[in-house]
This record gives structure tokens, C-alpha cells and sequence, in this order.
């Protein structure tokens, strides 16, 4: 075939022009062409795919506070963990090297066992705050008393966070009767459980307890704590005594001394006194 005529046949897409030893060609050629087609389609959706979702995550990325907050975090885990380690002692040397062999791979199975335990009860409370001296609803009904509850709490999140954040709520305990005052039956008020649906809407609340002490009588008279193990809420106490005693020798000024962090991190700091 002269290449005019070529040149010719191939401008025109409405004839079929191929001989039979170009067919199979040809037609290889299309289905390869379509399928490059489809490819790319395929490829750009997964591109803007991505870019979405990149462009999302760059919105909440996190400030340069809360990953310094993240990475002591993580450090004060690191930490506790190697602490627990380093308490596994080696078997006693009257027995055989097998029976020390295997008093040694319980050990590490107990100590393994107990850590693992212990981060799966962080990460269960780590959501987590508790509300004391909250007021007991005076109501007969359930749906009454959750709903006195509900409201203490919206009004303890407004005042700290500025606005109401989802959560769950519950009383800690059975409802108890304390002793009577002129012939009257006082009720012992119950902790108050609350958590909420992520570890930022925990500490919107938590950085900004400060807010209580202007807010009303109400909310003036409770107490908000991390939710703590037996153990975290042991070391809280010993700590807060410390820092009590150490204001108490220091002179007057303007820096304070206060018990800071995660619950299972809690550490005294000095800082700077609010303006009241």
C-alpha cells in the first residue's frame, strides 16, 4: 500500500480497511488503548481520593502544643513500662537452671500479662473524667434522675469548653443515706462518671477548669478529676501532699506548685499564679 493511499484510509474512522494480517493487530491496539483509558480514569479517581483525603487531615492536623503533649505522653508510658520491667526478678538460685528457666518465663508471662492489662484499663479510662460532690437528683423516677444529671454536666461544659459536648454520663455506687441532721436524712452525693467521645473533648473541658471558679455556686462546689485506677489515684494523694507542702515553705509570690499530667504520669510543676 502506497503511503498516500495510507495516509488516506487512516483519516477515515466510518471504513475498515484492515487486511487480515493487521487485524488481529489492530484490534489488539484498541482493546489496549481502552484498557490505558480506563487505567488512567481509575488512577486520577484514586489521586483526587487521596488529595481529599490528605487535604482533611491537614485541616485537623495537630499544633505543635499537642504533639509536644503527645510525645512526653508516650515518653512517661515508655518509661512506666521499662519501670515494671526492671521489677521481674530472676528465680531462686537453690533450684535447678530448668526449674529457674521457668519460674523466670512465668514471671515474664505475669509481667506481661499485668502491663498489657494495665494499658487496655488506660485506654478504657483515658476518655474519661469524674465529678465530685455533684448533687444527687431528688426524683423517684430513672429518667428524672438522668436528666438532672445530663444537665449538670452541660452547664460543667459550657462553663469549660464554652459549649456543650456529647458525652455519657453515671453515678458511681449505690444511692446511699448518710447520717440524719434535725430529723432529716441527708444523701451522700456519688461521684459523677463522665466521658466523652474523644481525648480532645476531655481536655477542652480539663485545661479550663480554672473557668469554675467564676461560674456559679453550683458548679463552684465540684471537684473534676482524670479517671483513676486504685493505684494512680494512690501516687495523685502523695503527690498533692507534697505540693501543698512545698507552697506552704515557699515565700510568697507569683508561681505555684500543682500536680500535673496524665494519670499515670502525674508529676509536680511550678507555675505561673492566675490573675484572680
Amino acid at each position: 500500500m502506497a503511503e498516500s493511499e495510507f495516509t488516506v484510509l487512516s483519516e477515515r474512522m466510518d471504513l475498515y480497511w484492515y487486511c487480515s494480517d493487521c487485524e488481529n493487530k489492530a484490534l489488539h491496539a484498541v482493546r489496549n488503548d481502552q484498557e490505558i483509558e480506563q487505567r488512567c480514569n481509575h488512577y486520577m479517581e484514586t489521586i483526587i481520593v487521596r488529595l481529599d483525603k490528605n487535604e482533611a487531615e491537614i485541616n485537623t492536623k495537630a499544633s505543635a502544643t499537642q504533639l509536644s503533649d503527645l510525645e512526653q505522653k508516650l515518653e512517661g508510658e515508655i518509661s512506666n513500662l521499662r519501670d515494671q520491667i526492671k521489677q521481674l526478678k530472676p528465680g531462686s538460685t537453690t533450684h535447678s537452671s530448668n526449674s529457674n528457666s521457668s519460674t523466670n518465663e512465668d514471671n515474664h508471662d505475669n509481667l506481661v500479662g499485668q502491663v498489657c492489662d494495665q494499658l487496655k484499663a488506660r485506654e478504657i479510662r483515658a476518655n474519661n473524667i469524674v465529678v465530685f460532690r455533684a448533687p444527687e437528683g431528688t426524683s423517684n423516677l430513672k429518667e428524672d434522675l438522668i436528666k438532672h444529671d445530663k444537665d449538670l454536666v452541660n452547664k460543667l461544659c459550657t462553663a469549660t469548653a464554652g459549649s456543650n459536648i456529647n458525652h455519657k454520663c453515671r453515678k458511681l455506687g449505690k444511692k446511699a443515706v448518710g447520717p440524719t441532721r434535725e430529723g432529716e436524712s441527708l444523701t451522700q452525693n456519688r461521684p459523677l462518671l463522665l466521658s466523652f467521645e474523644s481525648a480532645e473533648d476531655k481536655a477542652r473541658v480539663m485545661k479550663n477548669l480554672h473557668s469554675l471558679q467564676n461560674a456559679e455556686e453550683l458548679l463552684k462546689a465540684l471537684s473534676v478529676s482524670h479517671d483513676m485506677s486504685k493505684e494512680e489515684r494512690s501516687l495523685n494523694n502523695k503527690l498533692r501532699a507534697e505540693a501543698k507542702q512545698l507552697n506552704n515553705n515557699a515565700d510568697e509570690g507569683n508561681f505555684t506548685y500543682v500536680v500535673r499530667g496524665d494519670p499515670w504520669n502525674r508529676k509536680i510543676v511550678k507555675i505561673k499564679k492566675r490573675n484572680s
